[in-house]
């Protein structure tokens, strides 16, 4: 079987090994050029030379240079993790299809930076779902699903770290077991009940302290290293979070309004939130304004102050 992969992140590494491990020989794989690249990408370049695999990148994955390129190599399958649309006329190439994947349970959480929003939405047990692409949004044949835990307080990365290693595994069976059986067509998703989840933008990530302080550390989480991390402003400043704790309200904190700092030491910073008090870990050294900080206003309060305001 011939196979190209097409990808930017270390999930699709992941596969190509379980791929490999199966006996299946990568023909191609294809990457970003850096300036391109999500803020979660991965050397690929490096993992082709030390794989021996031929590696390229584009810009525009639906270009006709990168469509000539695999009409000429005939793949049986491309394995994709690509971060944008495939077109039509792309997913025709392949004799077996594209093979792509989501971190959810489809037909549920369809749509943008899912393992994002299952962190932040508090949700527990999700699915790997591997589908063969198609003109829809994540809406393809499934072919295999594995379930895996989103355990309290994990980070991100400690996420991506777990579905990467589930994604080998999986890459292994669909190459061993199901793509040389007659089921490899996979399963109908039922759309009637599946969801769409929107692209998360930067106000996404402001940090109020109207949230629940249990909310702030997920959505604190969702997003911290290698993402650009939540932030918190204050007046024309904006701070990076890379962690954050909490504590339930104590008895001199039980009145106080949300927002009142009740702890600011160097990096780090405790405010009263919805339900407890908060305590971040910012990037940046905040101990500057231990005098002048006694509130934290909501975000919208700065941001009409400073239309301008960079971030």
């Amino acid at each position: 079987m011939k196979c190209i992969a097409i990808g930017t992140n270390s999930f699709l590494a992941s596969c190509i090994s379980g791929f490999i491990e199966a006996g299946v020989r990568i023909e191609l794989i294809i990457s970003m050029p850096l300036r391109d690249r999500p803020d979660n990408s991965y050397d690929l370049e490096n993992y082709a030379q030390t794989n021996n695999i031929d590696y390229m990148e584009s810009r525009d994955i639906n270009s006709a240079k990168i469509k000539n390129k695999l009409i000429t190599l005939q793949p049986d399958l491309i394995l994709s993790s690509w971060p944008r649309i495939l077109d039509s006329e792309f997913l025709k190439i392949p004799l077996m299809g594209v093979l792509g994947s989501h971190p959810s349970d489809l037909p549920h959480n369809r749509g943008r930076h899912p393992l994002h929003w299952q962190i932040v939405l508090g949700i527990k047990e999700s699915s790997l779902s591997f589908f063969w692409v198609d003109e829809g949004v994540d809406t393809g044949r499934v072919v295999l699903k594995k379930n895996f835990f989103i355990e309290p307080n994990q980070t991100i990365q400690e996420l991506v770290d777990k579905v990467d290693t589930l994604g080998n595994i999986c890459a292994r069976e669909i190459a061993l077991n199901i793509l040389p059986s007659k089921n490899y067509i996979g399963v109908k998703q039922d759309l009637s009940i599946s969801n769409i989840l929107r692209k998360r933008d930067r106000h996404d990530i402001f940090i109020d302290f109207r949230m629940n302080h249990k909310d702030i550390v997920l959505l604190v989480n969702s997003f911290s290293h290698p993402y650009p991390c939540a932030k918190v402003i204050y007046m024309d400043k904006v701070f990076d979070v890379i962690s954050a704790s909490t504590n339930y309200v104590s008895q001199d904190s039980l009145f106080a309004e949300h927002g009142k700092v009740f702890g600011l030491n160097g990096k780090k910073l405790s405010v009263k939130a919805s339900g407890g008090i908060v305590n971040l870990t910012l990037k940046q050294n905040i101990g500057y304004l231990t005098d002048k900080i006694k509130y934290i206003h909501p975000p919208t309060k700065y941001l009409s102050m400073f239309p301008n305001l960079n971030f």
